[in-house]
């Protein structure tokens, strides 16, 4: 009688949707990596999502209503702060394991893309433009130096990618996951779906002509792309950095004394 008791209480507890070690009551290690799959899918990806839409709203509001260089600040801090919530959010839930797991080879592929995506965008950029393409240039002024070259090289790289690739890329891919079955459907909407956020979030900030919306998409396919494969955020990471390292840079030759000068030969 007492071992069929303790078969039945098991019996109540897994039928019940969760799984405990019969003597302390915890939950199993099963089910807990369960309740983490499933926070980091609709639940997760709704609030990112709002937290976006708000962040949105407040920037096409301080754009219209203030002028241009006090409602671009309005709308940076406001993308930024979005983002952030998102990624603390989805933390707190719990990370699905690994992602933040660093191989010594990310730097290395992360480099090579990232110079290789900067390259490619400054041919697009040639095309669109029918010739050789100017240096970018800048006021180097203190909003520059803060959110024109410590926020895109320090800042962006972790928290976009945490957000976009991380975030909302896996938890998009997990609802898209259970809604098809197929693995493939699941990672093409999830990577469309992050990467035209990814781009929205850059257009609110700064106008975008074709060149640059073609650019931004590559990087968010490429991202994502490695993001899915790797199930890990390191590379991804890096190759961000370096394609805003060097854009910096090219901004900096430019504003200093070197415009008209091809951008990439």
């Amino acid at each position: 009688m007492f071992l069929t008791g303790d078969r039945d209480a098991t019996n109540v507890r897994r039928y019940s949707g969760r799984v405990t070690d019969p003597l302390t009551d915890e939950p199993s290690p099963v089910s807990t990596r369960r309740a983490t799959r499933h926070q980091w899918g609709l639940r997760v990806l709704g609030v990112s999502l709002s937290a976006l839409a708000l962040a949105i709203l407040i920037s096409a509001t301080a754009l219209s209503a203030a002028d241009l260089a006090t409602g671009t600040l309005i709308a940076d801090v406001a993308v930024l702060a979005a983002m952030a919530t998102g990624v603390v959010v989805a933390f707190v839930y719990g990370a699905p394991r690994g992602i933040l797991r660093f191989r010594s080879r990310d730097l290395l592929y992360g480099v090579v893309i990232g110079l290789a995506l900067r390259l490619a965008q400054g041919l697009v950029a040639q095309a669109a433009q029918g010739g050789a393409a100017a240096w970018p240039t800048a006021t180097l002024d203190l909003q520059w130096v803060v959110f024109g070259a410590l926020v895109p090289v320090v800042v962006s790289p972790l928290l976009e990618e945490l957000c976009f690739r991380g975030v909302l890329l896996l938890s998009a891919d997990t609802v898209f996951r259970r809604l098809t079955g197929s693995r493939v459907l699941a990672g093409i909407a999830a990577t469309l779906v992050s990467s035209a956020l990814f781009v929205l979030a850059h257009g609110l900030t700064s106008t975008l002509d074709v060149s640059a919306i073609v650019s931004l998409g590559a990087v968010a396919l490429v991202t994502s792309t490695i993001v899915l494969v790797q199930r890990r955020l390191w590379t991804a990471i890096v190759v961000h950095a370096v394609f805003n390292v060097t854009f910096v840079i090219l901004q900096l030759a430019g504003s200093l004394g070197t415009a008209g000068a091809p951008a990439l030969s």
